[in-house]
């Protein structure tokens, strides 16, 4: 097989996608938990309409209003979220720099003006395309991502990366 080349230039966009990508499976519990209070403050309403004496509309909703704490927070810590990405994209200049890669049946050369690196494949544990990425993972949980659009051939890089990394997700 021959050696893949592209390259890439990082966006805030992509390294957003990265982030979230890394942090929804870790947070899906707690926002599914999140979603249920919501929906039982909305519907409380509804479940005190068979008391003797309903409270008002207003009573009700005060009476419940612990239960949109942890939503709050969710939605105070998906702002922090975006607020530090942001800030690391722009401190980090090492992540806004264009990447040359260059991919064949040994492993990844990733280089770029001030790094330059090589990853065997046996040290990449997962591949998965998403939004638009492609993202490879190893047992570190470092990843490698770049958008879909940047790889000149799919079908050979995606038939490698499917007889490289066993674990693989939407690699069709």
């Amino acid at each position: 097989m021959e050696t893949i080349h592209f390259t890439d230039s990082p966006t805030l966009e992509g390294f957003y996608t990265l982030n979230t990508h890394v942090l929804q499976p870790k947070t899906r519990l707690l926002r599914v938990i999140g979603g249920l209070l919501v929906l039982t403050f909305l519907l409380f309403p509804l479940m005190t309409r068979s008391q003797p004496q309903p409270p008002t509309l207003f009573q009700a909703y005060t009476s419940q209003l612990g239960l949109l704490i942890l939503p709050g927070i969710l939605i105070c810590l998906h702002i922090l979220t975006r607020y530090t990405i942001k800030k690391r994209w722009n401190a980090a200049k090492e992540l806004r720099e264009k990447r040359s890669y260059s991919i064949n049946e040994h492993g990844i050369q990733v280089t770029a003006s001030s790094f330059n690196g090589f990853l065997e494949w046996s040290l990449l544990n997962h591949a998965e395309v998403n939004k638009g990425y492609f993202f490879l993972r190893t047992a570190q949980n470092l990843f490698y991502h770049f958008p879909v659009s940047a790889v000149p051939d799919k079908q050979n890089f995606m038939e490698l990366i499917r007889t490289k990394i066993t674990n693989t997700k939407n690699f069709k």
